[in-house]
């Protein structure tokens, strides 16, 4: 029987289950949905998982019949990228190939900074009464949304942004003020591969939207490849300043802007040594120290 399974849209959804303590232990929920085959005769579905996109031999985790085109995986462990794949079985007992391989990653409140940065909330920004700009980014290009509620539950979600990048801002709106939400993002690469991002919350009070600023710097080659040549830094406020943050909030390196508006990073800490590949943010402050810039910069080693 030829191979005709394909998944359609990988890892559809995650079903959370996050009454348990936030750690790197717990547990969740993913829902792994497939298109049909077109054999005519097909009896069952046969669900595999493994912790390796190589492995010849996964774990059979379940058999649904024909009718069947999703299956819930309750017993995912955060900080685990697990990949699963499908078969299909005929009513004469054969087998098809594999079909293509879906994985899924959840990303546990305590992971390290490497980790975190595959999918992180960096930003959120009130843009109205009850409304907020949440600005995420992942460590390869992605598409995705973020899913919110006022509890663990996260029944809402914001529109889906389809614009593959880095770094994307999803409104959210409808808001009951004040209230405390909580929040992910959910991001998928070009290979519908899936990354959430550890829970983040947000405190929505009573308070005047914050403006957007203009952009105030450009920043160019992106992604930054330091092997290639300097990072190029140009608009920045005269008398400012500009400064590297790491991931998880570190100086890797950091400038005083004079006259010259325009200058450039070598890819290089302030004690002299390269800095790794990941997601970096430059943050920007004119002369009287407010912040009027921040930029997720992806550097690629």
């Amino acid at each position: 029987m030829a191979n005709r399974i394909a998944l359609a849209t990988s890892i559809l959804a995650l079903l959370a289950s996050l009454a348990t303590p936030l750690s790197a232990q717990e547990t969740t929920s993913y829902l792994v949905s497939w298109e049909p085959s077109v054999e005519p005769d097909i009896a069952h579905y046969i669900v595999y998982r493994s912790l390796s996109p190589t492995d010849l031999n996964p774990t059979p985790l379940d058999t649904v019949g024909s009718s069947t085109l999703f299956y819930v995986d309750s017993s995912v462990l955060k900080g685990t990228m697990y990949y699963y794949r499908i078969k299909a079985r005929n009513a004469s007992g054969v087998l098809s190939t594999f079909s293509n391989t879906c994985s899924g990653l959840t990303i546990p409140q305590d992971a390290s900074a490497a980790m975190d940065n595959l999918c992180r909330i960096t930003q959120k920004i009130k843009t109205g009464e009850t409304a907020y700009d949440i600005v995420w980014a992942t460590a390869v290009p992605s598409t995705g949304f973020v899913q919110y509620d006022r509890d663990l539950t996260l029944d809402s979600m914001s529109v889906w942004d389809n614009t593959s990048a880095s770094s994307h801002t999803s409104p959210i709106g409808g808001l009951t003020i004040p209230n405390t939400y909580f929040m992910r993002a959910v991001a998928y690469d070009a290979n519908d591969n899936m990354f959430i991002s550890a829970i983040d919350t947000l405190v929505a009070l009573d308070e005047p939207p914050q403006p957007h600023a203009a952009p105030h710097l450009s920043i160019y080659p992106v992604p930054y490849r330091p092997s290639v040549g300097a990072l190029n830094l140009a608009d920045l406020p005269a008398g400012g300043s500009i400064v590297i943050l790491s991931g998880d909030g570190l100086e890797v390196w950091s400038a005083r802007v004079g006259a010259e508006t325009s200058m450039s990073w070598n890819g290089m800490n302030n004690q002299g040594s390269p800095v790794m590949s990941g997601v970096y943010f430059a943050v920007v402050r004119d002369a009287s120290g407010t912040v009027v810039e921040r930029r997720p910069i992806m550097i690629v080693r």
